[in-house]
């Protein structure tokens, strides 16, 4: 009996442990905007090994089309956000990559965050992150703020780069008379929003009152 449970295992889970070990993650549809996203939730669950294995899938299939994007640039791509999207692979694997640097800093493996967050600003620079809130953020120039808060010994941490998680951080650091946090997140903040906080104060006549959600659409402001 116990040879016949062997074959039937045999016959159908040749190379069993190799499945198992694929089949581990959930890659969806297997979109570089998929795999990135799985990426992200991992981040914030510090899931290092999911991390790495939406990371690394993302860069399998993706990688050499992203270089081939990168190398048409010597810009950041604007204009419309179809525009900025049209780079899909490249602004995906450099979404990627910045989310893989920041699993291996949590994680306190500085040599393997440096290489990471490297070789995104060399190798795709120009890609763009969109953040739902609606705008783009440029993770080759957020990688060069991680390695140089890694040589400094600084602890200053944006996050997601989001406005309220910045904002958060803010008070946070007030409640603890950090200045020198306080004016790095305020300042990051103006940096990355103020624009953005303009246009929706340019709208306005009078405080938005209608309900919450209507609040909130002026989250920059």
């Amino acid at each position: 009996m116990k040879k016949v449970l062997l074959v039937v295992l045999l016959a159908f889970g040749v190379g069993l442990l190799g499945p198992m070990t694929a089949n581990a993650y959930d890659f969806g549809d297997y979109r570089s905007v998929t795999l990135a996203s799985k990426a992200w939730a991992a981040l914030e669950q510090g899931d290092i090994e999911a991390v790495l294995a939406y990371t690394n899938k993302c860069m399998e299939l993706y990688a050499e089309q992203a270089k081939k994007m990168q190398a048409k640039l010597d810009d950041y791509p604007a204009g419309d956000h179809q525009e900025i999207f049209g780079y899909w692979a490249l602004n995906d694997v450099a979404t990627s990559l910045f989310i893989q640097g920041e699993a291996y800093r949590k994680a306190n493996m500085m040599d393997e965050a440096r290489e990471v967050y490297n070789k995104l600003i060399a190798e795709y620079t120009y890609g763009q992150c969109w953040d739902v809130k609606g705008w783009f953020w440029k993770p080759a120039e957020a990688a060069k703020e991680k390695l140089a808060a890694i040589e400094s010994g600084s602890n200053i941490d944006y996050g997601d780069y989001t406005s309220s998680t910045i904002a958060t951080k803010a008070w946070q650091a007030l409640s603890s008379d950090n200045l020198d946090a306080v004016l790095a997140y305020t300042g990051k903040c103006l940096e990355l929003y103020a624009e953005k906080a303009k246009e929706m104060q340019s709208s306005l006549t009078e405080f938005p009152w209608e309900s919450n959600d209507k609040i909130f659409e002026f989250w920059a402001l």
